[in-house]
């Protein structure tokens, strides 16, 4: 019995400890620093979820080729054709097709030499 009094003594002795006002501010301080570091990953992720990488400018594609000057026509010449994706890509899933706008026109043969010339 003598053993559970001197717990229990013990324990009154601990619940009627007090701080100092400098350990408060050290404990304050502390718990700051908590918060502001959830505000900060909440605002990390409520901004990732605005902003996207895939939302990104995607630059046009430039591509040269030989091809003929008009249809119907037996003139090859060096072609610089742009490929200029429209909107958001189509998920891979749901079509093996993307949007795009093509603009082809003729330029020097000088781009087309590392291209094989059809025959």
């Amino acid at each position: 019995m003598g053993g559970l009094y001197r717990l229990a003594i013990a324990n009154r002795d601990a619940l009627e400890t007090r701080l100092s006002p400098c350990e408060l501010m050290g404990m304050g301080i502390i718990m700051w620093k908590y918060v502001i570091t959830a505000l900060v990953a909440l605002e990390l992720v409520l901004l990732s979820s605005f902003w996207s990488p895939a939302a990104a400018t995607i630059n046009d594609t430039e591509s040269y080729i030989w091809d003929y000057a008009y249809s119907g026509s037996s003139e090859l010449v060096c072609k610089q054709v742009i490929f200029h994706q429209i909107g958001e890509p189509v998920p891979a899933h749901e079509s093996l097709t993307q949007p795009a706008i093509l603009r082809s026109h003729i330029v020097n043969s000088t781009h087309c030499k590392s291209v094989s010339k059809p025959s």
